[in-house]
């Protein structure tokens, strides 16, 4: 990921975890797993849902404990 889709995901991390929010569903890519995995290793990251859609974003529960 470049730095501005870095910035637009980082966004959007922030807005779906707005006011104490903690668990979430959010269709992810590759990319974006491995970049919050990285920037948050405590993140529970679980596939719910396998892709079915052709760009390639499958549907993960993200927690973050507190």
């Amino acid at each position: 990921m470049n730095s501005i889709e870095i910035e637009k995901f980082e966004c959007f991390l922030e807005d779906s975890f707005r006011e104490g929010n903690m668990l979430r569903e959010l269709r992810l890519s590759e990319q974006e797993i491995e970049f919050l995995s990285k920037k948050y290793p405590r993140a529970n990251l679980k596939k719910i849902k396998a892709n079915d859609n052709s760009d390639e974003k499958v549907w993960y529960e993200v927690s973050f404990s507190r």
